[in-house]
């Protein structure tokens, strides 16, 4: 009996700010660089698999590197992540 195995990819796409969490500080531009870098490593990889996966990205990366999520979404789901990823209210969902 064939099996049609199939797995659903999410990643989210957004300005690396962890470790604020923890108290560290770390700042804006260098939270955006290494989203950038994390997201050119992840498509490096999906594009050469040729897998089609959902994108959960913040309003505020996007809008950092709107060439690079248009491009995203010629082949990928764009999902919104709320507006920033450390701070939250209710208006950003629409904002988003």
């Amino acid at each position: 009996m064939a099996t049609d195995n199939k797995i659903i990819l999410t990643f989210d796409v957004e300005e690396f700010d962890m470790p604020l969490e923890y108290g560290h500080n770390i700042q804006v531009q260098e939270q955006m660089e290494l989203g950038k870098k994390g997201l050119d490593a992840i498509n490096e990889i999906i594009n050469l698999h040729q897998v089609n996966c959902t994108m959960f990205t913040t309003a505020n990366f996007a809008q950092q590197y709107p060439a690079d999520i248009k491009a995203m979404a010629a082949k990928h789901e764009i999902a919104s992540h709320t507006f920033y990823h450390s701070f939250f209210e209710t208006k950003h969902l629409a904002e988003s």
